[in-house]
């Protein structure tokens, strides 16, 4: 149903949609599915947490 590679970037939520509601709309239809995540798969959102995490406001907390 759902297979996550490095090569093909995905999102967890957004305006077109993203994996929850997909994962959401799957389960609603069969009631099962199958998710696979290949290593490094999600490594985008790893590097936007990451890049979050170092943002520091004007007086210089994170």
């Amino acid at each position: 149903d759902c297979c996550q590679i490095p090569e093909s970037p995905f999102y967890l939520e957004g305006p077109g949609g993203g994996l929850f509601e997909f994962i959401e709309h799957r389960l609603r239809e069969n009631g099962h599915m199958v998710i696979v995540i290949a290593e490094g798969g999600g490594q985008n959102l790893i590097e936007e947490h990451l890049r979050e995490m170092e943002h520091k406001d004007a007086s210089g907390n994170k």
